[in-house]
């Protein structure tokens, strides 16, 4: 709920999933997924909205990490099949 809060006040609008490191949500990037910040939004709709597409993304990401067709270049996760 932390990222999703911090989300609402930056104006970002992303849903995503990252390899954990020493920072908040700084890791590699393993999926992500856009999602609207509208001008009725307040924190509890917008949290809604990314937990839909995180939700969404989840299986993707996992399926590619335990698959491991995959290599980290900085902040990306590429796919290598």
């Amino acid at each position: 709920r932390l990222c999703q809060n911090l989300a609402f006040f930056a104006g970002d609008d992303f849903g995503e999933f990252c390899f954990v490191d020493e920072r908040l949500d700084a890791g590699p990037i393993i999926a992500q997924a856009a999602v609207p910040v509208l001008d009725s939004d307040d924190e509890d709709t917008l949290a809604a909205r990314i937990l839909e597409q995180e939700h969404r993304i989840y299986t993707e990401a996992i399926r590619l990490v335990l698959g491991g067709n995959f290599r980290v270049e900085g902040r990306r996760v590429l796919r290598t099949t």
